[in-house]
């Protein structure tokens, strides 16, 4: 369980910045949706 969560703010920390380097505020906000979603769905 604590690996899944590791893994998945290494992979989020990963797309945050290749999504900073494109500025996208768009795409910023469905990207934090999408982190969101998949850890309330780790956490369960």
């Amino acid at each position: 369980m604590m690996f899944k969560l590791l893994y998945s703010l290494v992979i989020a920390f990963l797309l945050y910045v290749l999504i900073e380097r494109k500025g996208k505020p768009r795409e910023k906000i469905l990207f934090y949706t999408c982190i969101f979603i998949l850890l309330f769905l780790l956490s369960r």
